[in-house]
């Protein structure tokens, strides 16, 4: 699981999966003549789907991007991730 940002989208995140985010976060910067994406935070949970989609059905989003407080964001994927 992967919480990925960019200053332009404030308080709008990108939540994923992918077995290297730091990876996953270079794909991003190809985009982006800046590199101005940040990969704010990186959990490994063996429930790595599940916890996706609760995010993506708990926090308003634009596909794969959701909006909320980063904070709360992070205390759910842990809340969810260790049941």
């Amino acid at each position: 699981m992967y919480v990925i940002s960019h200053p332009k989208y404030e308080n709008e995140y990108k939540v994923g999966i992918a077995k290297d985010p730091k990876a996953r976060l270079n794909s991003y910067q190809i985009g982006d003549p800046e590199r101005a994406y940040s990969l704010l935070y990186a959990l490994k949970t063996p429930r790595f789907r599940e916890t996706e989609s609760h995010i993506h059905q708990v926090f308003p989003n634009k596909y794969e991007w959701v909006q909320g407080e980063l904070e709360e964001i992070k205390r759910e994927i842990e809340a969810y991730a260790s049941f």
